[in-house]
């Protein structure tokens, strides 16, 4: 259902893409006028309150969306950028995709009371990053000189953030000049956009079908962690059934050996975001040596929402 609502959503984008196309050419002639044709002049604007955010509030929003996910840098007084970004966000649905804009000061005029286009999403959340630190370690992360802004990242699903490095996206679009190192064919086009949009999200069932726990022999966490799995599966309302895996038995599956003890996975990946290792070790949950039901029932209703 997910998959249908999406390709539909962007179905209307591609649709919306080929009527700008279709502009007269003299559009153009008005330095208003981006390659996309959109006016500035037919964009609504107004002057809001701003939440301040940095790393670690990106981090907390990123982390807790479980849907997939746009996030741009902008200036809020760059014309290209208001453009990219209003064509984007209203032709995205708010249900089926999150919408995170960093407003960051780039140009002279930048403040976090500048005026901010009106979105027809409601669902778009705002920062202002006074520090410019988004844009700097989204800089490093996407291997630009300088800061990154008027860049449009996109992630999967559940996509994870690890140690406060900047998460690499799927796939990215951007309108930088090339002296950024910005690559030319990451060009913001609302047609590649589309189709990128569509292979993220091909053939991809994210339902909870498979769930494992993996521990070590003797490991003092791993029951009490199957009995929270066991209690989350029950309060979602789905079967209490699920492989267990001890990664010190030598007929247990290759990659059973890779992950700590303990760890739930469900279908194939870590709930909480671990990535294999070649020296597994005891896991952490915040200060315990085990989730809790409640940071499982969590993890699993965003995958499986409908129970």
């Amino acid at each position: 259902m997910l998959q249908t609502i999406l390709r539909k959503s962007l179905l209307i984008l591609a649709l919306s893409a080929i009527a700008d196309a279709s502009a007269g050419s003299d559009c153009c002639c008005n330095k208003e006028c981006s390659v996309n044709h959109v006016k500035t002049s037919d964009i609504r604007f107004e002057r809001r309150d701003i939440q301040l955010g940095g790393m670690d509030s990106l981090e907390k929003e990123f982390t807790s969306s479980g849907k997939p996910l746009l996030l741009s840098i902008l200036s809020p007084s760059c014309p290209i950028c208001i453009q990219g970004i209003v064509q984007l966000a209203d032709r995205i649905d708010s249900e089926i995709m999150d919408i995170i804009l960093i407003w960051t000061p780039i140009l002279d005029n930048d403040s976090p009371n500048h005026q901010r286009p009106v979105f027809l999403n409601k669902g778009v959340k705002e920062y202002w990053d006074a520090e410019g630190e988004i844009a700097s370690r989204a800089a490093e992360s996407l291997k630009l000189s300088g800061k990154a802004w008027d860049v449009y990242l996109f992630y999967e699903k559940n996509s994870v953030w690890h140690d406060r490095t900047f998460p690499k996206p799927a796939f990215w679009y951007h309108q930088l000049p090339e002296n950024t190192g910005a690559p030319a064919d990451r060009r913001f086009d609302l047609f590649k956009i589309n189709e990128d949009l569509l292979t993220l999200t091909k053939g991809k069932d994210e339902r909870v079908s498979e769930i494992e726990l993996i521990y070590f022999e003797g490991c003092p966490n791993a029951g009490i962690a199957g009995e929270n799995l066991a209690a989350a599966l029950e309060e979602r309302g789905m079967p209490k059934n699920f492989k267990k895996w001890n990664s010190n038995d030598p007929e247990a599956p290759e990659y059973v050996s890779k992950f700590g003890s303990p760890t739930i996975l469900v279908n194939g990946t870590d709930l909480f975001g671990a990535e294999p290792t070649e020296y597994p070790a005891c896991r952490l949950y915040g200060s315990r040596g085990h989730p809790t039901k409640e940071e499982i029932t969590e993890k699993i209703a965003k995958l499986n929402p409908a129970g």
